[in-house]
């Protein structure tokens, strides 16, 4: 398996487990309650890492078709975790960013950049 490969293999792997980390959560008044992206927006994300996932394992990162539907894949995931992040705003301040709403932002942003940054190896040169 190539680095590119394996690479994205982790980035997606991680961005899938983001969504059963907390996205957000509310302290007041000494009660504190999280809430993690399987209670929203998560399953969506989770799917759309799910098929990058299978794309790496089936496909051939080298082939640019691949790479561009990997990386549409990854900015819808992304755009799902700055629109969230967005969201949590309108609370005045009383809502946190979550550890896995941060996670789903790396995630996306590393699979952009592992796709097109790296050279995926050919079998020639494996």
């Amino acid at each position: 398996m190539n680095k590119q490969k394996l690479f994205t293999l982790i980035a997606a792997g991680l961005g899938a487990i983001s969504t059963f980390l907390p996205w957000a959560s509310v302290s007041m008044m000494g009660f504190s309650k999280s809430v993690s992206g399987t209670a929203g927006d998560g399953i969506l994300t989770l799917i759309l890492f799910i098929i990058i996932i299978v794309l790496a394992l089936a496909g051939n990162l080298a082939n640019m078709v691949t790479k561009i539907i990997t990386a549409l894949l990854s900015v819808g995931c992304l755009a799902i975790g700055i629109y969230d992040m967005g969201n949590l705003d309108k609370f005045g301040g009383i809502a946190e960013t979550g550890i896995g709403l941060y996670l789903l932002i790396i995630a996306s942003i590393a699979v952009i950049g592992i796709v097109f940054g790296m050279k995926a190896e050919t079998k020639a040169s494996e």
